[in-house]
């Protein structure tokens, strides 16, 4: 998928499920071209009891070119950024720039509270993300996602370890002629994942928990990512962690994860279970709600 669904479509699909009627205003952060037209007018917007803008910091200039008076327009405003301010990729972000688009912006890495930021970590869409404890496992060990520089040259070291282990490569994307489907390409992704054993998430650009975390424990997989130097990122989610500097204790895990089915199955029961509960995207709607009506 190009974009979290849960900071995305999945936002706007769980804000209506809870009862409120949305106008979502999707943004298009790849093209440098807009239809100004597909979009309200200001005015509109000041009809509106509030605005969340998802991503601040991937569509700014986008959002300012469509509405250049955007901090005249007397809304309440909340962002939710999608990134880490500083990333291994783009180094740091402009946390100024991005928090006068909203009266309160929320981050979802602990550490980037320091910016004068909200920490809301990101949670998960469990009408899409949900297991199916019927559903036979496939496969063995897998990752789904975009493979980078960075993870090309970590699976180069991991593979003389996994001798034998199948580690199984995807993506997951439905088209039509109009282009990607959104909603079907998140529902086949989650019937993806409800199909692996022991998901490998391979090391990232961001230090935060991504939201292929949430997305994989609410399928009832177990999962086992990166460890990042910020533990509390990882708040109340249980879940195994490797080393991405020692890729032979990750096929080592991978293998004893394999080996010990009745262990692995309760264990991933456990934490889809916990997820559920403490991480599902109405959870993080009630953050955002709150701070609309304290702004």
């Amino acid at each position: 998928m190009f974009c979290a669904w849960s900071v995305s479509t999945g936002l706007v699909d769980t804000l209506t499920r809870m009862g409120h009627e949305t106008l979502a205003l999707p943004i298009d952060a790849t093209s440098a071209s807009l239809n100004y037209e597909s979009y309200p007018t200001a005015e509109k917007l000041c009809s509106l009891d509030g605005i969340v803008v998802s991503g601040p910091e991937h569509i700014r200039t986008q959002l300012l070119a469509l509405y250049s008076g955007w901090r005249k327009i007397a809304v309440p405003k909340v962002g939710w950024m999608h990134e880490t301010v500083a990333r291994e990729d783009y180094g740091t972000l402009p946390v100024d720039e991005i928090r006068q688009l909203a009266d309160t912006t929320f981050c979802p890495a602990f550490q980037d509270q320091k910016f004068g930021l909200r920490w809301l970590p990101f949670g998960v869409d469990t009408e899409i993300f949900k297991p199916d404890w019927n559903q036979p496992k496939q496969y063995e060990t897998a990752f789904i996602g975009l493979i980078y520089s960075k993870r090309n040259e970590f699976l180069r070291r991991l593979a003389p370890h996994l001798k034998g282990i199948a580690l199984v490569l995807g993506s997951v994307q439905v088209q039509d002629l109009s282009g990607l489907c959104v909603r079907e390409t998140a529902a086949r992704y989650a019937g993806e994942l409800r199909k692996i054993k022991v998901f490998v998430n391979l090391p990232h650009l961001s230090q935060l928990a991504v939201t292929k975390v949430y997305e994989v424990l609410a399928c009832g997989t177990f999962l086992i990512t990166p460890a990042i130097a910020e533990h509390q990122n990882f708040e109340n989610v249980k879940v195994h962690f490797y080393d991405s500097n020692r890729p032979e204790t990750l096929a080592e895990s991978i293998r004893f994860c394999l080996e010990h089915e009745q262990e692995r199955i309760e264990a991933t029961r456990e934490c889809c279970e916990q997820v559920h509960r403490l991480d599902r995207l109405e959870n993080r709607c009630r953050v955002l709600l709150s701070a609309l009506e304290g702004s």
